[in-house]
């Protein structure tokens, strides 16, 4: 079974990724939920991190798709130095449902990306997604239905460092 949140507030947290919530190997549901302010920055020990300010979901087992029903994105943050970054409020590589959503000033940004990039200020759609497990390739099917996605934007600094998509940032595999 999969965890339901219903009214639940997410402020101020931060992490490397997921600055909120991490999510693996589930499909839970989100109703009527906020996520404020929320951040994912970079490690800079280890270089790795900046993915999601709100919400990180790089992969799952499970043939149900997340669902965010009735939510807000308001201000989070994905960032990183010198190394790419996706998604201000949510990255995705799983099957995603948003119904009902806002996205408010959420933003991506690098710093000094010298030959990286950064993209999706609001939300960052991969339709598929690697299980090394099985080392297989899974395709993923993400919904966005009467969403309203505003003042988001992904920032870059940096020699050859492009910044895509203030709102949503969909890429895909050859």
């Amino acid at each position: 079974s999969a965890p339901v949140f219903r009214n639940v507030i997410f402020q101020n947290n931060h992490a490397r990724e997921g600055g909120a919530v991490q999510i693996d190997r589930s499909a839970p549901k989100f109703y009527d939920c906020q996520f404020i302010g929320n951040s994912a920055n970079m490690d800079e020990e280890d270089n790795w991190g900046g993915h999601g300010g709100a919400v990180n979901a790089p992969y799952t087992r499970s043939p149900d798709p997340i669902e965010f029903i009735r939510c807000t994105f308001w201000n989070n943050r994905a960032w990183a130095e010198g190394e790419w970054t996706t998604g201000g409020a949510v990255n995705s590589r799983v099957p995603v449902n948003y119904i009902n959503c806002l996205f408010v000033g959420n933003e991506a940004k690098v710093d000094q990306g010298n030959d990286n990039w950064v993209g999706g200020g609001a939300i960052v759609v991969d339709p598929q997604y690697h299980d090394s497990d099985n080392d297989e390739w899974y395709g993923a099917t993400t919904a966005i239905i009467n969403c309203t996605i505003v003042g988001n934007r992904s920032k870059a600094s940096g020699q050859n460092t492009p910044a895509y998509s203030g709102g949503i940032h969909v890429w895909g595999r050859d």
